[in-house]
């Protein structure tokens, strides 16, 4: 469990770490928080693997050579969803 106690802190932190991984394949997370969620991927699979599947996805998506229609960027946004657990905020 991480050494973090109870069931509800434990899910709650790891919550935390899903988001940071979000914003760490983003390449937008603080430096200080850098090296706490490099361990956490460290020891956590489904976490590493979302980080390495947006990571997957960005590559891809910079490859590119034509516009995605409106659609494909519907699909990227839900399985982004899926991974991380995350609703992206209306912009």
């Amino acid at each position: 469990m991480d050494g973090a106690g109870s069931p509800g802190m434990w899910l709650w932190q790891h919550r935390r770490w899903r988001l940071d991984a979000e914003a760490f394949a983003d390449g937008e997370l603080p430096y200080r928080r850098q090296g706490p969620l490099q361990r956490h991927l460290n020891m956590c699979w489904a976490c590493s693997e979302d980080v390495e599947v947006l990571r997957m996805m960005k590559t891809s998506l910079r490859r590119q050579s034509r516009r995605l229609s409106l659609m494909e960027l519907a699909r990227l946004r839900r399985i982004a969803e899926r991974v991380t657990g995350t609703r992206p905020s209306s912009s």
